[in-house]
């Protein structure tokens, strides 16, 4: 089980031409911001997981990854795509099978309480359907005993 979760409220500067009902336009800078922690994350030598709802998910987030310019980047792989031993970014549908220091939450139900990992990260849009999504998450994660803390996309925790 998870020993802390963290949710990062994105920036609604990010998301100023996004207009009612564009969830697809939020659920592009969700990803977007995904990669970017990906790679803060990786950079700093951690292991982590990308739980995604779907393959298309799951595509989009590894063409996310691979859009980097050269020096920046990410190693990483999508789950049936991976090396016998892994890769320091796994993407994929169902839970790490192996413990992981740090997954990323992109799915709309979220880990179970068995997810093998030390944090949760999960991502909390500015589209009103998105935002109702992370707080039923949220309340998840407290019934799992965690006590959520949040902040900005400037305030990530340093996770080890």
């Amino acid at each position: 089980m998870a020993a802390s979760a963290h949710f990062v409220l994105m920036d609604q500067a990010n998301n100023e031409e996004q207009t009612e009902g564009s969830a697809p336009f939020a659920l592009a800078e969700h990803f977007i911001l995904a990669a970017k922690l990906c790679a803060n994350y990786q950079q700093r030598g951690l292991k982590l997981h990308v739980l995604v709802d779907s393959q298309e998910q799951a595509e989009l987030i590894d063409d996310q990854l691979f859009a980097a310019p050269l020096e920046q980047f990410v190693a990483h792989a999508q789950s049936q795509f991976a090396p016998r031993y892994g890769a320091p970014v796994m993407i994929s549908t169902s839970e790490p099978t192996n413990f992981v220091p740090l997954l990323i939450n992109l799915s709309a139900k979220g880990p179970s309480n068995t997810v093998k990992c030390r944090h949760i990260l999960d991502l909390v849009p500015t589209e009103p359907d998105l935002k109702q999504q992370a707080r039923d998450r949220y309340r998840l994660y407290q019934s799992y005993g965690l006590a959520p803390t949040t902040g900005s996309e400037q305030q990530l925790p340093a996770f080890n």
